[in-house]
C-alpha cells in the first residue's frame, strides 16, 4: 500500500490547517469521502482466502453438540487450514494499522461524513439478512425462531459484513466526546442498529464476523447503560450460539472474556436479567464440568489493541468467571451481601 503514507502526510496536514482555525481547503470533503471508500476496501479480507472456510459451524467450542450439528456443516477444518486462516488474520491486522490509524483520523476532521458512510456500510450489510433472534428465550420474556438466510444473505460475503462491523468499532475512537451521551443521535443509533440486529447479520456465524460483534458491543457498553431496552439483545448475543455456543474455541473463550467485562460495568444494569442469564449459562457450565480441561488455555487479549494485555486462560476458567461475576450481581439484588465478599 505505497499511497498510505501519502494520504496519512495529507490528512496531518488537514489536521493541521483545523488545529490552526483554518477552514478545510476546497475539494477537502471529496477527498476524505474518498480516503474513507479506499480504507474500507483496503481493509477487507481477501476474497477466497484461508478465512473463507471458517463459516462457523464446526469447531471445539462451548456450542459444538455432535447431536445438534445440522447435517449440511462442512467437516472440520484441517490443522493445516486452521493455521493459514490464523497467519491471514494476523497479516491482516497487520495491514490494517494504518488503514484504521487513518479512518480515526478522517473522522476527527470529518465526523458527520464518517458516520454516514460507516452507517451506509453497516445498512448494506444488514439489508441483506433476516433480522430478529434465532430461537432463543429472550431475556425480556419473548421467544423467537429465526427464518433463515434470504437469497440476498447467501450473496453477501463474510468480508462486507466484518469490514462493515469494524469500522464501527473503531469509528468510536474519532468520535467527539458528545457523540455517545443520551440523545446525541448518530453513532449510538447506529450501536443500537448493529445490537437490536445483530442475530440477523448475513455470515453472522462465521468466527471473524461473530468476534467483531462481540468486541463492538463490550466497546459501546456506555451505550447500554444508557439504552436499558438494548440490554436483552446483547445477552442473546453473547449467550447465544454466536457468543458462548459458538462452535470455534476462539469465539467461544472471547465471548466468556469480554461478558465478564460487560457484567462488570453493567451491573445495576443487569439486575432485572440476572435470573435468565443464570438459567442460560447453566448448560454451558454443565459442559465445562463434563469436559476435561484443554491442554493449554486461549489469549483472550485483543490483538493490537491500545494498552491491551494477552492473558491466556482456559474456556472453563473464562466460562466459570463469567458465572461468579452473574452470582455477584444476583446476590447483590436479592441482598445475600453475605455471599458477596467470598466471591
Amino acid at each position: 500500500m505505497p499511497l498510505v503514507p501519502f494520504i496519512s502526510a495529507y490528512v496531518a496536514r488537514l489536521r493541521a490547517l483545523v488545529k490552526r482555525g483554518q477552514a478545510l481547503p476546497s475539494g477537502a470533503q471529496l477527498h476524505l469521502q474518498a480516503v474513507l471508500e479506499g480504507v474500507a476496501a483496503a481493509a477487507r479480507y481477501p476474497e477466497d482466502g484461508a478465512n473463507e472456510a471458517e463459516d462457523g459451524s464446526t469447531g471445539p467450542g462451548l456450542g459444538n453438540n455432535s447431536s445438534s450439528t445440522s447435517s449440511n456443516s462442512r467437516a472440520r477444518l484441517s490443522d493445516a487450514e486452521v493455521l493459514a486462516a490464523r497467519e491471514e488474520q494476523w497479516e491482516v491486522e497487520e495491514r490494517r494499522k494504518e488503514l484504521l490509524v487513518l479512518l480515526k483520523n478522517a473522522a476527527k476532521l470529518a465526523f458527520p461524513e464518517a458516520l454516514n458512510f460507516v452507517a451506509s456500510k453497516l445498512q448494506a450489510a444488514l439489508s441483506g439478512g433476516v433480522s430478529g433472534a434465532n430461537g432463543l428465550t429472550g431475556f425480556d420474556g419473548s421467544s423467537s425462531v429465526s427464518k433463515g438466510p434470504t437469497a440476498a444473505s447467501v450473496g453477501l460475503r463474510f468480508q462486507d459484513t466484518e469490514v462493515a462491523v469494524t469500522l464501527l468499532y473503531e469509528l468510536g475512537e474519532g468520535a467527539p466526546e458528545d457523540a455517545l451521551k443520551a440523545g446525541s443521535g448518530g453513532l449510538v443509533q447506529l450501536v443500537l442498529l448493529l445490537v437490536t440486529q445483530g442475530q440477523g447479520l448475513p455470515a453472522g456465524q462465521h468466527r471473524l464476523v461473530a468476534l467483531a460483534v462481540l468486541e463492538t458491543c463490550v466497546r459501546y457498553c456506555r451505550v447500554l447503560q444508557q439504552e436499558q431496552s438494548a440490554i436483552p439483545a446483547v445477552l442473546s448475543l453473547f449467550l447465544g450460539p454466536k457468543g458462548l455456543g459458538h462452535p470455534s474455541t476462539d469465539v467461544a473463550t472471547r465471548a466468556c472474556y469480554l461478558l465478564s467485562r460487560l457484567v462488570k460495568t453493567l451491573r445495576a444494569n443487569l439486575r432485572p436479567y440476572i435470573d435468565e442469564m443464570l438459567r442460560q449459562l447453566q448448560p454451558y457450565l454443565q459442559i465445562v464440568a463434563t469436559q476435561p480441561p484443554p491442554a493449554g488455555g486461549t489469549a483472550v487479549g485483543k490483538a493490537g489493541g491500545a494498552g491491551s494485555r494477552c492473558v491466556v486462560l482456559s474456556q472453563g476458567q473464562l466460562c466459570r468467571q463469567v458465572a461468579v461475576d452473574a452470582f455477584c450481581c444476583y446476590a447483590g439484588h436479592r441482598g445475600l451481601w453475605w455471599l458477596w465478599a467470598p466471591l
